[in-house]
């Protein structure tokens, strides 16, 4: 398929690790994100592991189509940020149609959210907290589920540790699921009583519900424990906790004691000292965010204690910070503790924590400045990168041809090349799908692809069914954990 008529779905990404810093035990298992959880903790006090998640697309705006994304909005079409429109500069200007059932996708950690093309929504996994938008249950819920309660007029869904964001249509953001730090923007910390893994008590609210001191919406991203929207008029409002570690800005006004006595803003607070964005992104435990401005800036903030933020020190930023300063960017994502991002002709860099080789340069050491990706090259064929998303550790691009390649954790199968190696350096292609892929997304520790026929393929962990399979099935692997090793096809009725 020619890369001139190719869609490149919109996808968000969202990731997670183990035990939780608001006092309970992640679904994920005890072993975290490729050891990495306890490398969050700073002078700050912060603890436990961190995510981000990084998007499958490329930007939609950032060349001046400010009037076209709108248009997308009205249609059902997701916009920039942690998903994407299509690049109109990798269109060859031209507006590809759209794929067959699936619009957009975001994975967090034990669940999963697709929205179809008719505007209805979609939740498997996990549903411990209510964030599949029904009564929380420890058993989780392997099949495509519909939120019925959104009807059929939603245009984007963000998936973060323990809850879910949708945008509708009309701008009106609503949120779901575990609400221990404020994170559905509600203005309280309140819900009904669901109980973590460990049997704790948490509060979560399993029914939609709008974030009403928002407004409306062209873009939302879900971290760790707090959320971000993003405005028509470009500014970005950020929700949730925990606030003192600078992840919904420098903004302290109106914060309130959460769980582990940490504190956190329950509304909506603008984020300040940076251009206006066009695209926003944060993962499912994210605990830094970044933001592309029109001219290609990209500004970071939230934690930084491995250089995610890309500055040295300090080791974490309520105010945002200019990353990359060197680069025109064009579309970035979130990892646990790393950031990457797409240059205008295809060249992949990132930047932050390396221990599993997340940045993909062939090396394990870290970097606060960002370094070139080797070529997506099997030695056959090469070429340059249409799409990105960034997992736990882990990465995928999608190349133009529809070949997609991974790099970094492969503890859980989440790179689809196979049980080994653990890890991968360099990117590395997924050959099981072929190269009729048009568009990806990653998890903590699993990804999904969407094919040109509709269908959506995913891999890796499937403790919790959010493979979307119709089972919590697989072979065992780190430890007590069940994955897919190669992609499988997830059970969502297209109609």
């Amino acid at each position: 398929m020619a890369s001139a008529t190719r869609f490149m779905v919109l996808l968000s990404v969202a990731l997670a690790a183990c035990d939780g810093e608001d006092g309970r035990k992640r679904e994920g298992g005890a072993s975290g994100v490729d050891g990495q959880r306890a490398g969050e903790s700073g002078s700050s006090g912060s603890g436990g592991s961190t995510g981000g998640g990084g998007a499958g697309g490329t930007k939609d705006a950032a060349t001046g189509a400010s009037a076209a994304a709108d248009a997308a909005i009205d249609g059902g079409m997701p916009t920039a940020g942690s998903t994407s429109q299509p690049n109109p500069r990798d269109a060859g200007g031209i507006q590809p149609p759209p794929v067959k059932c699936v619009a957009q996708v975001s994975l967090a950690s034990t669940h999963s959210c697709a929205v179809r093309n008719d505007g209805t929504l979609w939740c498997w996994g996990s549903n411990r907290y209510g964030q599949l938008g029904a009564e929380p249950a420890s058993s989780p819920v392997p099949t495509p589920t519909r939120v019925a309660a959104l009807g059929s007029d939603v245009a984007e869904v963000a998936t973060g540790d323990g809850h879910t964001c949708a945008r509708k249509k009309d701008g009106a953001v609503l949120c779901w699921g575990l609400n221990s730090s404020g994170q559905l923007g509600n203005g309280g910390i309140d819900g009904e009583t669901c109980l973590d893994t460990s049997g704790a008590e948490m509060k979560c609210n399993p029914v939609p519900t709008e974030v009403t001191a928002l407004g409306d919406a062209r873009h939302v991203v879900a971290g760790e424990l707090h959320s971000c929207a993003l405005k028509a008029d470009g500014s970005v409002l950020c929700w949730g906790g925990y606030s003192e570690f600078g992840v919904v800005g420098s903004d302290r006004t109106g914060e309130q004691t959460c769980s582990m006595n940490r504190l956190c803003a329950p509304s909506p607070r603008r984020v300040a000292s940076m251009p206006a964005a066009d695209e926003l992104v944060s993962g499912a435990l994210g605990r830094h965010t970044c933001a592309r401005a029109a001219d290609g800036a990209l500004w970071c903030w939230g934690l930084n204690q491995h250089g995610q933020l890309g500055h040295d020190t300090p080791e974490l930023s309520g105010t945002p910070l200019h990353a990359a300063e060197s680069l025109e960017i064009v579309h970035a994502a979130t990892g646990l503790a790393h950031t990457c991002a797409l240059d205008p002709a295809g060249a992949l860099y990132c930047w932050g924590s390396n221990e599993v080789g997340q940045l993909g340069n062939g090396t394990t050491n870290a970097s606060a400045s960002p370094v070139k990706l080797a070529p997506l090259d099997d030695g056959a064929t090469s070429g340059p990168a249409a799409a990105l998303a960034s997992g736990g550790a882990h990465n995928c691009a999608l190349r133009k041809d529809g070949t997609v390649w991974c790099w970094g954790s492969n503890r859980r199968g989440q790179l689809g090349i196979g049980a080994a190696p653990t890890q991968s350096t360099l990117p590395a292609a997924v050959d099981a799908l072929g190269a009729d892929t048009v568009g990806i997304a990653v998890g903590a520790q699993h990804s999904c692809a969407i094919e040109s026929s509709g269908e959506l393929l995913c891999w890796g962990d499937n403790s919790d069914g959010q493979l979307g399979d119709g089972t919590s099935e697989g072979e065992t692997c780190d430890g007590d954990r069940v994955c897919r090793w190669v992609p499988v096809k997830a059970s969502l009725p297209c109609p």
